[in-house]
C-alpha cells in the first residue's frame, strides 16, 4: 500500500515538475536573452568585403561540386535502375 502511494506521489510529482522546470529554464533562457539584445553594440563594424567575397567565392564552389556528385549519383541510380530491370 505504501508502495503504490509512494508511486502515485513519484508519478505526480514527475508530471508537475518536469514540465515546470522545462518551461521555467526556458523563460529564464528567453528572459536573460533579451537582457543581452538590449547590451548587443551596434557601433561595430561590419565583416570585410574582401573576407566576405572570399566566402561566397568558396560557398559557390562547393555548391559546383555537391551539383556534379548529385549528377554523379543520379546517373548511377540510372543505371542500377536499369540493371534491375534488364534483370
Amino acid at each position: 500500500m505504501r508502495l503504490s502511494q509512494a508511486n502515485k506521489i513519484l508519478v505526480g510529482s514527475c508530471i508537475v515538475v518536469v514540465p515546470l522546470s522545462f518551461y521555467g529554464g526556458l523563460a529564464i533562457k528567453e528572459h536573460y536573452l533579451s537582457n543581452e539584445l538590449a547590451k548587443v553594440d551596434d557601433t561595430r563594424p561590419p565583416p570585410h568585403e574582401r573576407a566576405m567575397r572570399a566566402r561566397i567565392a568558396q560557398l559557390e564552389q562547393e555548391r559546383k561540386e555537391l551539383m556534379k556528385e548529385a549528377q554523379d549519383l543520379d546517373s548511377k541510380l540510372l543505371t542500377m535502375k536499369n540493371r534491375m530491370a534488364s534483370a
